[in-house]
């Protein structure tokens, strides 16, 4: 059995994975800045890495499952977090 996103839910938290990350990404340079007395002028570049979502594969079960639709059927199915990964990577411009 394997268990995974749909491509509209990766899209979704994609994005809001990448506004924490932009935000996270300032709040961090902003603290840098004051402590080591530059200021932000702009940013210069933003790469992104991502999204990387694992997908769950439960092979015991696959091994012990009888392939009649009653065994099918009788297989519970338990939720689990899905964990999904951005890295944004961000060069700014300082004064």
């Amino acid at each position: 059995m394997y268990f995974s996103l749909s491509e509209e839910k990766k899209e979704q938290l994609y994005q809001e994975a990448l506004v924490k990350a932009g935000e996270n990404a300032r709040q961090r340079v902003d603290a840098l800045g004051k402590s080591l007395g530059f200021k932000v002028k702009a940013v210069k570049t933003v790469s992104l890495n991502g999204p990387t979502t694992p997908y769950y594969n439960n092979y015991a079960m696959n091994k012990l499952a009888d392939t009649t639709e009653m065994a099918v059927a009788a297989t519970p199915i338990q939720p689990r977090e899905v964990d999904l990964n951005v890295m944004v990577t961000v060069t700014y411009l300082i004064t």
